[in-house]
Formats: structure tokens, sequence, C-alpha cells
């Protein structure tokens, strides 16, 4: 079993752990194997291929994407880690003892999250997610927001996505029941145009901004950069819909799901 160290990155290690996650074909699995052979991030790094090999987790191919990728600029991941400071949104990542611990007990939890607010909701005892349509008719939507309301006035941390639809009726529920809400952002904390995503089809003042909640999301915003793109949605999949045991349903964006 995987044992998180204490651990924490500074900005030229998250570096490194961000082409790490470019790997194709390296996921949190293989992370966490990886460092169960090695300390540090910098020991990964400097290790020769042999001794990459050696340990039965990258293949050839695997190790010689990484080589590549250590030889990149790392001008654009400094950018990505610079803006996350900037605007205070810390990085965390899958080997750190900050990370959310009942996220680890899902199948693939996401290498890096990405994250604005109330770090300690993430960890919250009771909480629901209420997800679905963009397109919701209006009975869909009522049921969202009353539900929303009903679960934060009982003392759940509501958990959704950042789009319009089915995931703003379930913030606006929570949020007018002065709860706390959880949005998995599937686009990035901001769009390429610099306004911000949550809401922004439905919210003008996005008042989730205001009261006490948590933005999350596991992409960088340099992955961001066509107009419109958005990750695809089984990305956010392993965060969005768990359940307060860390379980998680099949996540369908195009239907209403509802589950503790």
């Amino acid at each position: 079993m995987f044992v998180v160290k204490n651990r924490h990155f500074d900005r030229q290690e998250l570096a490194k752990w961000m082409k790490l996650t470019l790997v194709k074909g390296v996921g949190p699995k293989r992370i966490q194997q990886l460092f169960s052979h090695f300390e540090t991030i910098d020991e990964l790094f400097s290790a020769q291929a042999e001794k990459l090999l050696r340990t039965g987790v990258m293949t050839s191919d695997m190790i010689k994407s990484l080589e590549q990728l250590k030889g990149a600029s790392d001008e654009k991941f400094a950018e990505t880690i610079d803006f996350c400071y900037s605007n205070k949104i810390g990085i965390v990542t899958l080997v750190e003892s900050s990370y959310p611990k009942r996220l680890l007990e899902v199948g693939a939890p996401p290498c890096t999250l990405f994250f604005w607010g109330d770090t300690s909701l993430l960890d919250a005892p009771k909480t629901f997610a209420i997800v679905g349509a963009r397109e919701a008719n209006d009975a869909a939507k009522t049921f969202a927001y009353d539900s929303a309301k009903t679960l934060s006035e009982a003392g759940f941390v509501i958990v959704s996505g950042g789009a319009k639809g089915i995931d703003t009726k379930a913030h606006e529920g929570a949020l007018d029941a002065k709860g706390k809400t959880i949005a998995v952002m599937g686009t990035g904390f901001s769009n390429p145009r610099g306004q911000n995503f949550i809401f922004a089809a439905e919210q003008d003042n996005l008042r989730a901004f205001g009261r006490p909640s948590v933005l999350l999301q596991r992409k960088p915003e340099f992955r961001h950069s066509h107009p419109g793109q958005d990750c695809p949605h089984p990305e956010k999949a392993n965060i969005l819909p768990c359940d307060r045991h860390g379980h998680c349903p099949e996540y369908r964006s195009a239907g209403f799901d509802c589950r503790i």
C-alpha cells in the first residue's frame, strides 16, 4: 500500500513534477510506485535510465519521454506556478502529505490538484455530489436547487462542477442556505479571455467567490490554450461525484446524478 510521506514541493520541484505527469502512460498508480523507489522528485529525475527500468514501473518508451521532458524549458511550468501563487491558488501533488486523504481511496486519484479557498472542505465528513446537464429542464434545476439547499441545512458540503445548468443550481441552493460548496473546474480557474468560468453563464455576481467555498481543478492553466477548450469529462469524474466514503459512481454528463 502506498504511504504518503511528509513532503512539500518547492517551485523547482513542482516544475519537475508537472513534467513527470506529462509522460504518456505514467498515471497515479505508476507514480505512487515510483515514489516507493525514490524519496524525492530530484532523486527520481537524476536516476539513470537503467535504474528507472529496473524498478519495473516504467517502460523504455516512458523513460525516453521523461528524458525529453527533462530537457524541455521550465518556462511554461514556471508561468503556471507563478500564476497560481500570485492568485492564491494552491498546488498539491499526489505524494505530498497535504493531499486530501479521501481522494487517495479512489482507484485513480488525480496526480495534481489546484485549489482556491477553504481546503479543509476536501476532507469534510459529510459531502453530497450533485451533477448534471448544462441544458437541464426547469424541473431538474428546481430539484437540484432544493436538494442542495436542504442538504446544506443538514450540514452537508455540496460538491458539483462549475458549469451552467444543474451545477450552478446545486451551488446556488447550498449558498442560499449559507452552506459550503466544492466546485470542480473543468476548464481551469480562468478562461482564455481572463474571465472567471464558474457560473459565468448564469451568475454575473459570481457570489460563490465570496462564500466559504473551495474551487478545485486537476489541470494546470497552460493546458487550456484554446478558447472554449474543456477537459474531457472523464478527467474529472474521479473527483466530482465521490461519496462520503470516497466511492465514486460513474459520471454522467448528460443526465442528473445525485448520490450520497
